[in-house]
């Protein structure tokens, strides 16, 4: 019996591991049909009553998704591919999660974009159907990095951008220099939304009264593929609305800081690595990886 049972749960395992393949098979078929502007094949694995719902909460159907690289011409040389982030199977339906990644040539120069999908197949009549997408597409197209001394210097002057918007409280100009789906992961490895980090802006400057003064030096700049990682040493004074008054405070960090070049200029797109080193409030030492509590003994590393 024992023997039985294996043989079930092993029979199991290789069809879900089939049934994903099928997906995985289906994905790539789709994409190429897009590419090639193939309705025929694209209907034959695009639901009829398929939904594609946008970031933003546009909502459209197959014949839109169809038609998706159509501005696209054979001169463009247009190519595209999938990396998976996550799957899921629940019976009848097979969730993948992932990014696509679309290149083309532009005026010369080589364009690329990165957009997260969520793609919901379901096997209609023996064959698997994609019947729903979502796509993240708030993310902006970059340039292949291929002069990195003209980007040293480039990436040098948005620092300096970024810090005088931060005294100057150019709260507009400040998140122009990042990407729309900018995120971070925090010392404590708390993920930070674009949305969460466009709030989080607001409350900053909001709490900022005068005298701000910022300095961000590059300690390290390295290049990884279209990506620039900036290990960048952060010191940052002002005065600030902080536990019911206004008070004097200094501080300093470390972290990581990725930029890619957009067509509107390097943008700033992910922050990691963050280690807080100092806070100075009111002239007595606090511990920079803790909330703020004015009753707290003077901090000793």
């Amino acid at each position: 019996m024992k023997f039985f049972f294996l043989f079930v749960f092993l029979g199991a395992v290789l069809f879900t591991r089939g049934q994903i393949n099928e997906v995985k098979k289906t994905e790539v078929l789709i994409l190429a049909a897009q590419i090639k502007k193939d309705t025929q094949t694209l209907k034959k694995y695009v639901d009829t009553d398929f939904i594609l719902v946008y970031a933003d909460g546009r909502q459209e159907g197959r014949n839109n998704f169809m038609n998706a690289y159509n501005l696209f011409r054979p001169a463009d040389s247009l190519s595209a591919g999938t990396q998976h982030q996550k799957l899921i199977n629940r019976k009848d339906l097979i969730i993948l999660c992932g990014i696509v990644t679309n290149q083309w040539q532009e005026s010369g120069r080589t364009i690329r974009s990165k957009i997260p999908y969520t793609d919901t197949y379901k096997k209609i009549n023996g064959r698997w159907q994609l019947i729903s997408s979502f796509v993240n597409d708030v993310g902006e197209d970059y340039f292949e990095l291929k002069d990195t001394t003209v980007a040293r210097a480039a990436i040098a002057k948005q620092y300096q951008r970024l810090d005088l918007s931060v005294e100057q409280k150019d709260l507009c100009t400040n998140l122009g220099l990042k990407t729309n789906d900018f995120s971070t992961v925090d010392q404590y490895g708390n993920r930070g939304s674009a949305q969460f980090m466009r709030q989080r802006s607001k409350l900053i400057f909001n709490a900022m009264t005068d005298s701000i003064q910022v300095h961000d030096e590059i300690e390290l700049l390295a290049f990884s593929g279209d990506t620039a990682k900036a290990v960048v040493h952060q010191s940052f004074k002002r005065n600030q609305f902080m536990a019911g008054k206004v008070r004097r405070v200094e501080s300093s960090a470390r972290q990581r800081e990725s930029w890619m070049l957009t067509r509107d200029g390097w943008k700033l797109v992910f922050v990691d690595q963050v280690k807080p080193l100092t806070r100075i409030v009111d002239g007595k030492a606090t511990d920079p990886t803790k909330p703020f509590n004015p009753n707290d003994p003077v901090f000793n590393k």
